[in-house]
């Protein structure tokens, strides 16, 4: 096997792992049979450029990746840094939003007891009743 073949094997299920996926997954995203990929991943069936066109497309990376001398601990560190990163700021977006939408029902007086509605509920509720 060349040291490109054994890129593509390692690249591959690298990035394929890396986006959560199944092998059956990705066949089916492809148009290919999972036993298809499982034979690229063991280095028993090198893809067509076509193949190639299609996987990369699905894995949402460049062709060349998948040739590429790869540190996959550098990359899994960014990729995860990069989602929990977003998922903060979109958690930090929803509960902005939902507090606004709140103080506008608040001053609407939309709520019989709108003191009673937070993001806390019934922990709030509660220490009202006591």
């Amino acid at each position: 096997m060349t040291i490109f073949h054994e890129r593509l094997v390692k690249n591959l299920k690298y990035f394929r792992r890396l986006r959560n996926l199944s092998q059956s997954q990705l066949a089916e995203a492809c148009g290919l049979t999972a036993n298809y990929i499982g034979e690229i991943e063991i280095g028993r069936k090198f893809p067509s450029a076509d193949t190639m066109e299609k996987i990369v497309k699905v894995l949402n990376i460049q062709p060349e990746t998948l040739f590429s001398q790869i540190n996959h601990d550098d990359i899994a560190a960014g990729f995860h840094a990069r989602s929990s990163s977003y998922a903060s700021q979109l958690g930090q977006v929803v509960l902005s939003y939902i507090n606004e939408s709140l103080s506008t029902y608040k001053a609407q007086k939309i709520f019989s007891d709108p003191d009673s509605i937070s993001l806390q509920g019934k922990e709030t509720q509660e220490r009202k009743q006591e």
